[in-house]
């Protein structure tokens, strides 16, 4: 079995270097931030000591832990299937077969460019290790890049002995690039809908202390004007800070995430790869998504853009060395509403969305028992708190006050829910078209999820006696895709769906 490569060692020593010196350091510092530590120079002197010694110790025990890391891990490629052993105290070996691969991901941060070595992450798409890939290999760059074409033809049963393969470049079909106009569209989309959110909440803000106003001036002193005045200059100075600072971050935030963001498709294989500081190169086969998604925020209608995203188990945004899991995997992070279908066909012709047939029969169901209990949970609320300042013998001004300002936020949180439930009824719907399944959910945020029918694992009917009656169920669609985010809601639609769907998961 052969070792991963030794630069994977001088590696850690550099990034357990930096890491522990800078937790210490913390420590340190935190140490003297309360001053209650007498600082003489002999207490200094045995405090950094004390220090120095944690230091060595933790740095000693991580440096031993790597080096025996790198001694007992190792991978070797044979004929039908790959093994990778790793582990120290608890000893992993991972046996996966080439058929079965899912994803092949290459990443390198730059500290991995420094020792020029590259980390391989090979995932099956199981269930059971949904979160994390099976098989992991640390190699020299060019190694990594001879593997992924090895693997490759190994898969595809081109070569079945233990043959060296070189590595062939061939011209690839580039399907889409992300570039700086997209990026910028990007982070602009982003920016304003921070400053949305941030304007919405400062909109509520301003109406309660607007009607607690009147009732604040009689015991404002004329100076307290000044500091008033102050205050919302500063507010809104804050506000303006806070725009420009969203705007930069979201811009190098877009501009250095994906870098270079390329998708690429090589006969029955996609290629994608982007990013600056960490570089990803994910390699899956078609034949092996799961769905795909398309999400459209308010500000992306408004602008008439979309997002796309990937259901393939292995593939993920923002994985860490180990390939851990934490959302599905991006495919076009920004396209205009009218190409997307175009450049899906490119990629997936199979996944192309359809037009939306079974729409939601009715809105009430939408805000019923939401409205319910905000107007419960509000009344509530405003009748205990009500109780409690006459009980203390408040004046009837303050408790009208209070009332009336409580009564407002829970009128702002039912238009919410109306406003939120009005979305969800325009946007929720389902097409079923042979194998395919169209479905559209979501309120503010519109999410167009396609999966075959031979992904689909279990479909559950909810519904109400009320709703039964009336001809309206409720469904939840569970099929194979990234751990966390294998169900689909469909909500408020005819009775008469519930054949059709029972009927997928029959074949």
């Amino acid at each position: 079995m052969k070792k991963f490569n030794k630069n994977y060692i001088y590696y850690h020593l550099v990034v357990d270097f930096i890491v522990i010196f800078f937790i210490v350091f913390c420590l340190f510092t935190e140490f003297f931030s309360d001053g209650e530590v007498p600082i003489n120079e002999e207490t200094l002197s045995k405090i950094i000591l004390y220090f120095s010694i944690i230091f060595i110790l933790a740095y000693a025990v991580k440096t031993v832990y790597s080096i025996f890391y790198y001694k007992t891990s190792g991978y070797e490629l044979k004929n039908d299937k790959i093994e990778c052993q790793r582990g120290v105290l608890f000893k992993k070996k991972s046996i996966l077969e080439y058929r079965k691969i899912h994803a092949v991901n290459k990443k390198q941060n730059l500290f991995h460019r420094l020792f020029k070595i590259a980390v391989l992450t090979l995932d099956s798409g199981s269930a059971n290790t949904g979160h994390i890939a099976e098989i992991l290999i640390v190699e020299n760059d060019k190694e990594v890049d001879r593997l992924l074409e090895e693997i490759k033809l190994r898969q595809s049963g081109k070569i079945c002995d233990d043959e060296e393969v070189e590595i062939k470049t061939e011209e690839k079909e580039n399907l889409y690039e992300f570039n700086a106009k997209s990026k910028f569209l990007y982070s602009l989309i982003n920016a304003v809908t921070t400053l949305i959110v941030l304007f919405a909440l400062s909109f509520i803000v301003l109406i309660v202390f607007g009607l607690g106003l009147p009732f604040l001036l009689k015991y404002i002193r004329n100076e307290d004007f000044n500091i008033i005045i102050a205050v919302v200059l500063y507010v809104l100075l804050g506000y303006l800070g806070i725009s420009v600072f969203a705007f930069i971050i979201n811009i190098l935030v877009s501009f250095v995430s994906y870098y270079k963001f390329r998708v690429y498709r090589n006969e029955n294989d996609i290629e994608i790869n982007y990013g600056l500081f960490v570089n990803n190169n994910n390699t899956f086969k078609l034949n092996k998504i799961k769905g795909v998604v398309i999400t459209q925020n308010l500000i992306q209608k408004l602008f008439k853009f979309v997002s796309v995203k990937l259901e393939v188990i292995g593939y993920t945004e923002g994985s860490n060395e180990n390939n851990t899991n934490n959302t599905i995997g991006v495919l076009f992070p920004l396209c205009k509403e009218s190409e997307v279908n175009e450049n899906i066909s490119k990629v997936l012709p199979s996944y192309v969305p359809d037009i939306k047939e079974e729409k939601t029969k009715k809105y009430f169901p939408f805000i019923s028992w939401t409205s319910f209990f905000t107007l419960v949970f509000s009344g509530l609320t405003i009748l205990i708190i009500a109780l409690e300042l006459v009980v203390f013998k408040v004046s009837s001004e303050v408790v009208l006050t209070v009332v009336l300002i409580l009564t407002l936020v829970t009128l702002l949180i039912l238009a919410f829910v109306l406003i939120c439930g009005l979305f969800e009824y325009f946007n929720n719907g389902i097409t079923i078209n042979g194998d395919k399944l169209t479905i559209i959910n979501g309120g503010f945020t519109k999410k167009t999820t396609v999966i075959n029918r031979k992904h689909v694992i279990g479909i559950e009917n909810i519904t109400t006696p009320f709703r039964k009656k009336a001809g309206i169920y409720s469904f939840k669609i569970h099929f194979r895709a990234n751990d966390q985010s294998n169900v689909i809601v469909l909500k408020n639609v005819d009775e008469s769906l519930v054949e059709k769907l029972r009927n997928i998961v029959i074949y």
